[in-house]
């Protein structure tokens, strides 16, 4: 395809077609690649190879060394932005500058305009540390939004987004200035600012480091704090659970039985005698996956169940012909007093009256069932 666009561009690009266009037309190669369809340098090429002389460049537009030398160094701004300024190409603005004798900065974090670092002497050691980076005042904004929660949870629920998202944008967050800025929140205790967080809190409310926020995040948002504030005030911490009883008389700490670990004991003790491993239960009880790991682990730490790796006799047997044997297995087995406390959390659980989702003031009427009703009515007639 690529041979039989060149042959067709040397059947249109002829010396006469250069002739009417280019030379007696007026007509720049771009125009000539915009009309036809192919590449500017192709058609330079063929130009050249017809004989004809190609036009020279426009002239550089800057003139002015001086105001060149502080747009380039001292304002830190890219020949893009400049070469934008005075509406010629970045490569104009490269050839004046070594026309120039200017030294060009080195390519990289030190050139790209996104990474640039524009600051005075005014900002505190931590922005400092943050500013230049990607994304960086976005973190920072970020940060003042979700310490006016009571959670990472509720924050993240608040700005709609993921809460591994501001997890992980915090995390980074620390890692450049050097120090934790939050404590997080606990059962008991919702999340606050360290003091090093407090101080830097206290230096994003003033009005020079809001300017160079500004730069980075748009100005709807950063109008926006003080409803995020509010929001934050009205968000309720949860309520601390409170703490499980343990058991009389079975030798194992007591765990919290949600859904999935109600499955998850159920498979265990329809096998008491079978060791298990994760993929196996996954097939048997099908709950996501990641769930099912982590309550394994609260078991084992509890003491209800045991673990052991799969030996080596085993893991090369299902070694598949020509390739590798793949991860080990991790075998479990309920342990005696595991299976103890499996059948009284079971037994517990299937005892306890079905969950209503409200109840009804005696008279009050019952949608669904009143539909239920008019459907037997329906039927029976």
């Amino acid at each position: 395809m690529s041979w039989q666009r060149h042959q067709d561009m040397t059947q249109l690009a002829t010396r006469d077609f250069f002739e009417r266009k280019y030379v007696r037309g007026g007509r720049t190669l771009n125009d000539l690649a915009a009309e036809t369809g192919f590449n500017r340098s192709l058609l330079a090429k063929a130009a050249r190879a017809n004989g004809i002389t190609l036009k020279k460049g426009k002239a550089p537009i800057v003139d002015d060394p001086a105001w060149l030398r502080d747009q380039y160094y001292k304002q830190r701004r890219s020949t893009s932005e400049i070469a934008e300024e005075l509406g010629t190409t970045q490569m104009t603005v490269n050839r004046v500058l070594h026309q120039f004798g200017f030294t060009p900065r080195p390519s990289g974090v030190h050139s790209s305009p996104q990474m640039m670092s524009r600051l005075d002497g005014r900002l505190s050691p931590d922005t400092r540390a943050v500013d230049g980076g990607l994304q960086g005042w976005e973190r920072l904004h970020r940060f003042q939004i979700a310490m006016a929660f009571p959670t990472l949870s509720a924050a993240a629920r608040h700005l709609g987004i993921n809460p591994a998202t501001l997890v992980t944008q915090f995390q980074r967050l620390e890692n450049d200035i050097g120090a934790s800025l939050f404590h997080r929140s606990t059962s008991g205790k919702p999340q606050q600012p360290t003091k090093r967080g407090r101080r830097l809190l206290d230096y994003l409310t003033k009005e020079h480091i809001r300017n160079h926020m500004a730069r980075s995040v748009p100005s709807h948002e950063l109008a926006r704090l003080s409803d995020h504030e509010e929001a934050g005030a009205r968000e309720q911490f949860p309520r601390p659970r409170r703490p499980i009883s343990p058991f009389n008389d079975i030798p194992v700490a007591r765990l919290r039985i949600s859904t999935a670990m109600l499955a998850l004991l159920n498979d265990l003790l329809a096998h008491p005698d079978d060791e298990c491993y994760g993929a196996l239960i996954l097939t048997r009880i099908r709950r996501d996956p990641s769930n099912i790991y982590e309550q394994l682990k609260r078991l084992q730490a509890a003491g209800w169940i045991t673990s052991r790796i799969e030996d080596d006799e085993s893991w090369n047997s299902r070694a598949t012909p020509g390739r590798g044997p793949g991860r080990r297995r991790t075998y479990y087995r309920p342990t005696p007093a595991g299976q103890d406390a499996a059948l009284h959390e079971t037994a517990r659980v299937a005892a306890k009256p079905p969950r209503h989702r409200g109840k009804r003031k005696e008279g009050e009427s019952n949608p669904a069932q009143h539909q239920r009703d008019r459907k037997r009515q329906h039927s029976s007639r």
